[in-house]
Formats: C-alpha cells, structure tokens, sequence
C-alpha cells in the first residue's frame, strides 16, 4: 500500500485546470454527508482525469482540510486499506482519497466497512476506479450501501451524476 506524498508547489502548475467533478467533490468534503455513510466514487475509462481531479483537491485544499492519498496494488486487500484509514483517524485526517480501489482484489466482499465505519466517524472518503462493474456489484451486494457516483468519459470528463442506488 503506498500512501503518495505530493510536491504541492510543483504540482500545482501541472493541475491548474480544474474538472467538473472537482467542484462536485469538494462540496462532499466540506459537507458533513459521510456521517450518513456517504463516500464519493468517481469511475470511467482509463486516462478520463479521475486521479487528476484527486491530486487537484488534495493539492489546492491542502490548507484547511487534511488529505491522504492511497494508491494501492493488486498484492493489497482491504485489511491494508483500513490500515491506512486507521492511520488517518489516529492523525485526524479529514479526507482520504483512494485511487484504483476496483484493483483490491477483495474490494467487493469486503467493502462495507468504508461507509458503515469510517465514513460514519467523520472520515470523507473518495474512491476511484474504473471497473464501474466493482462498484456495481458492491453496491448490490450492500457493502457500499449509499454513494454519489460520477462517470468520467473522454468528452466531458464529468457525465451526469449517475447513482446505482435507489434512493
């Protein structure tokens, strides 16, 4: 599990155009939804701006709210990832941001956790991925029981806000 540490100086020249979904995401980590076990998910294609739209919140926000950014591997689980999220609880982190969760290879049945416990003590959580049928499925299953999701696509880099739940 590698948790990144970014330059903000020099990435911040790198990312000065923002996304759509940017904004959108921003208005999750300075609300307090994730007490209602909300995590925020954003999915598409390879190479649409997922990461990018992470590292611009971490990078632009880094003074008034706290961030971690995860980049797990196939070798990690979810045990590993709630390793990290312990850490950030014990270093009041307020947001972690967890790119290419669908890898985790156990992520479907072993989710749950995200929004049942971390989310719900305050934690804001960001996933993304782009095995959108992960999600899916987890979601199916109950284990992310309540999210907003954003679809990335090469055109509008933000679709329209599309949920798999029933609201």
């Amino acid at each position: 599990m590698q948790v990144k540490a970014m330059d903000i100086r020099a990435e911040t020249k790198r990312h000065k155009e923002k996304r759509d979904a940017y904004y959108k995401v921003l208005e999750f980590i300075k609300s307090d939804r994730c007490y209602n076990g909300i995590v925020e998910i954003l999915y598409g294609l390879q190479g649409t701006g997922k990461t990018t739209v992470m590292e611009q919140l971490a990078l632009n926000n880094s003074d008034d709210i706290s961030f971690m950014f995860i980049q797990p591997d196939k070798t990690d689980t979810m045990e590993d990832v709630y390793s990290c999220l312990d850490k950030a609880i014990e270093d009041n982190v307020k947001c972690v941001l967890i790119d290419d969760i669908t890898i985790v290879a156990d992520f479907i049945d072993n989710s749950a956790a995200l929004a049942d416990i971390y989310a719900k003590q305050g934690l804001r959580i960001v996933l993304a991925g782009d095995d959108s049928l992960c999600f899916a499925f987890a979601e199916k299953r109950q284990l992310v029981r309540q999210n907003r999701t954003y679809k990335h696509d090469i055109h509008s880099f933000c679709g329209a806000q599309q949920s798999f739940a029933n609201r």
